[in-house]
């Protein structure tokens, strides 16, 4: 990945004669980075996976007692 640079615009990698493939995002220790150096890529990463769990929670909120929700989620 080449990060932002007034002097680097398309820099190709070659390795043992192969080129190494630009790209624009990767996940380096569970943390999505683009090339850009923003993190949108990885809020929405989270945020689609938050929204599964707000939807189970919200469910539950009705069906189990105080006292076990108050356990598991704080």
């Amino acid at each position: 990945m080449v990060f932002p640079s007034t002097k680097a615009k398309d820099i190709s990698v070659k390795l043992n004669d192969k080129y190494i493939e630009n790209v624009h995002h990767c996940r380096y220790l569970d943390i999505l980075i683009d090339d850009m150096l923003t993190w949108s890529q990885d809020i929405n990463a989270i945020c689609s996976k938050l929204m599964k769990y707000i939807e189970i929670f919200y469910k539950m909120r009705n069906k189990l007692p105080p006292l076990i929700l108050k356990k598991y989620l704080f």
